[in-house]
C-alpha cells in the first residue's frame, strides 16, 4: 500500500513539474515579476496602418513641421514622401512610428506616399490652414438647417476648402441605445471618420454651419487652402472632452471620475439623458459619450498629432447650471489640448452663449465666459447674445456666428488689422453721482443697434436692488444714472437670459454681458 501511494505521488509530481516547465516559456526575473502572466511579444501588429484622418483631399497645416504617424510590424521600415520631401523611420517594439516633414508653405496639390510592406498613396493633398471645430449641438448644427441654407448651399463650391466630418455613430437624443450601439460605444467606436471632402453643395449640406461660414470667410480673406475638422457632439459636457490625466491631476475635478452618473458635479441634464440612453445597458460599467474623458479618448486623441492652426469651440449649454465647476473645467480643457498638441498656445476661440428665455443661469454664465479672456492666453470670445432666440436653444443664424469667430482668427492667428470684437467692459469710475464706464474694442465708436436709445444697463446702490439706468454715449464711454440711486456702486448689462440689450460698435459687433465687481475701483 505504501509503495502504491509513493508511485502515485511520483506520477503526480512529474505531471505538475511538466506543466510548470511547459508554461514557463520566457525566463522571469524575480525583481520584474508583478503577479501578471508574461506574454511573448511577436512584434506583429497587422502591417502598415494609417490613421483615418489621412485621406485624399486633405489639408495639412502650413509653416510647421508636418507630422505623419501610424503603426506597423516591429522594425518595419517606413518611408514617407510629400512633394520633394522624404522622411524615413522604423516601427518600434510597440508597433508605433512617426516622422516629421519640414514646414511647407501654402500650396499643392501634392501626393503623399507612405510605404512599408504595403504602400498608401494620398492624392490632391493641399498645404494651408487647418482648424479644429468642436463643442456641442450648436457647433454640430448642419448647414442644411441654417436660415440661409436654400441660397447658401447651391453656392458652396470652393475646391480649396476641405471638410473632415467626424460624425457620431449614434446621436445623444432622447432615445434608448440598442445593444449593438452600446457595445460600439464601449469599444470606443463612436466616431465615423471622414474622409476629407472638397467644399461642395453635397459635402457642405451636413457639415457644421458655424464651421462652414468660419472657413468660407477665412478663405475669402487669406486666399489659401482651408481645412476644417468637425467633431462636435450634441449635448456634450466640457468634462467629456478633457483627458483622464488632466482631470486626475486637478485637486478636486478628479472627483468627476467617480460614479459620474450619480455625481452632482456633472450636469443633471446630462445624467438624465445618459440614463435614458442607457436603459438597455446590462453592465454598470457601460460607457456613454457624456462620461468624463470619453470624447477626448474617442474624438480628440485620434487627431492630436494632426497639425492645426487653432480651435473654434461652441459649447457650454450643458455646463451652464454649475458655473464654479465650469470655471475650472474650461481653462483645463484649453491647457490640456494645447499640451497634447504641443504647438504652443495656439488660438482657442470660443462662442459666448446666446440668449434664450427661462435659462436663469445664462447671464452669469455669459459673464464668466467673458472673464476667461483675461485668464487664458491667446483666446478670444465672439458674442452672440444679440442673435439668440427666445425659445430655441439652436438659433438658426449661424452666418454671423461663423464670421465673428473668423474675425477673431484674423486678428489672433494672422495678425490682421481688423475690428474683431464688440465692446468689452473694462472699468468704471463715479463722477457727480453717475457711473462712467470704459470699454475695450470700441472699434470706430460706440453706438446702438438701429440707433435706438440704449437698453440693457442696470445700476444699484449699497444693499439695493438693480434698477434700469438712463444711459448715454459720450467719447466712447457710457454714462449711467438713476435719480433714485444717489450713490451707485454696481452696474450690470444684458443681465437677462434672453436680452434685448443693444450696445454695439460702429462695425456692428455687440457688447458682452457683464457685471462689475463690488470691490472694483
Amino acid at each position: 500500500m505504501l509503495k502504491c501511494k509513493m508511485i502515485q505521488f511520483f506520477i503526480l509530481f512529474t505531471w505538475i513539474s511538466s506543466i510548470a516547465v511547459w508554461t514557463q516559456t520566457v525566463p522571469v526575473n524575480e525583481s520584474d515579476y508583478q503577479g501578471k502572466i508574461r506574454v511573448v511579444d511577436t512584434g506583429k501588429y497587422g502591417g502598415l496602418k494609417i490613421p483615418a484622418v489621412f485621406s485624399d483631399h486633405m489639408v495639412l497645416q502650413r509653416d510647421i513641421p508636418i507630422t505623419i504617424w501610424g503603426t506597423a510590424d516591429f522594425n518595419e521600415k517606413i518611408e514617407v514622401t510629400l512633394a520633394s520631401n522624404k522622411a524615413e523611420c522604423s516601427a518600434g517594439s510597440d508597433g508605433k512610428w512617426v516622422v516629421k516633414i519640414p514646414p511647407m508653405p501654402a500650396g499643392g496639390p501634392y501626393i503623399l506616399t507612405i510605404s512599408g510592406q504595403t504602400t498608401f498613396e494620398f492624392r490632391d493633398v493641399l498645404i494651408g490652414e487647418v482648424w479644429l471645430c468642436s463643442g456641442q449641438s450648436n457647433m454640430a448644427f448642419p448647414l442644411e438647417s441654417e436660415e440661409n441654407a436654400s441660397s447658401e448651399i447651391p453656392q458652396a463650391n470652393f475646391p480649396e476648402i476641405r471638410l473632415f466630418n467626424m460624425q457620431p455613430s449614434v446621436r445623444t437624443g432622447n432615445i434608448t441605445f440598442s445593444e449593438k450601439e452600446l457595445l460600439s460605444i464601449n469599444n470606443g467606436d463612436y466616431f465615423e471618420f471622414g474622409p476629407w471632402e472638397k467644399y461642395t453643395p453635397e459635402s457642405s449640406r451636413y457639415f457644421s454651419a458655424v464651421a462652414y461660414y468660419f472657413g468660407k470667410y477665412l478663405y475669402q480673406q487669406l486666399n489659401v487652402p482651408i481645412g476644417l475638422i468637425n467633431n462636435a457632439i450634441g449635448g456634450s459636457n466640457t468634462e467629456s472632452w478633457i483627458s483622464r490625466g488632466a482631470l486626475e491631476a486637478h485637486p478636486w475635478l478628479a472627483d468627476l471620475l467617480t460614479d459620474w452618473r450619480n455625481n452632482e458635479l456633472v450636469s443633471e441634464w446630462c445624467r438624465e439623458r445618459a440614463a435614458k440612453n442607457l436603459e438597455m445597458a446590462s453592465t454598470p460599467y457601460q460607457r456613454h459619450p457624456f462620461e468624463p474623458t470619453y470624447l477626448f479618448d474617442a474624438g480628440i486623441a485620434p487627431v492630436i498629432r494632426y497639425g492645426i492652426r487653432g480651435v473654434i469651440w461652441y459649447q457650454g449649454e450643458s455646463n451652464a447650471d454649475n458655473i464654479p465647476v465650469h470655471n475650472e473645467l474650461f481653462p483645463l480643457l484649453v491647457s490640456d489640448w494645447r499640451e497634447h498638441w504641443d504647438l504652443g498656445n495656439f488660438p482657442f476661440l470660443y462662442l459666448q452663449l446666446s440668449s434664450i428665455e427661462e435659462r436663469k443661469s445664462w447671464p452669469e454664465f455669459r459673464d464668466s465666459q467673458r472673464r476667461f479672456m483675461k485668464l487664458i492666453p491667446n483666446c478670444g470670445m465672439a458674442v452672440t447674445s444679440d442673435i439668440g432666440h427666445p425659445t430655441d436653444v439652436h438659433p438658426k443664424n449661424k452666418e454671423d456666428v461663423g464670421e465673428r469667430l473668423a474675425l477673431w482668427a484674423l486678428a489672433k492667428a494672422y495678425e490682421q488689422d481688423v475690428v474683431f470684437s464688440g465692446p468689452i467692459y473694462s472699468n468704471y469710475f463715479i463722477k457727480h453721482k453717475k457711473m462712467i464706464l470704459t470699454f475695450d474694442y470700441t472699434g470706430s465708436g460706440l453706438t446702438t443697434r438701429d440707433h435706438d436709445e440704449i437698453t440693457g444697463f442696470e445700476i444699484t446702490g449699497k444693499g439695493g436692488m438693480f434698477k434700469p439706468a438712463d444711459a448715454k454715449i459720450k467719447n466712447d464711454r457710457i454714462i449711467l444714472f438713476n435719480k433714485t440711486i444717489p450713490e451707485p456702486v454696481q452696474v450690470r448689462y444684458a443681465w437677462e437670459p434672453f436680452t434685448k440689450a443693444n450696445l454695439i460698435n460702429n462695425e456692428g459687433l455687440p457688447a458682452s454681458t457683464f457685471i462689475t465687481d463690488l470691490n472694483e475701483k
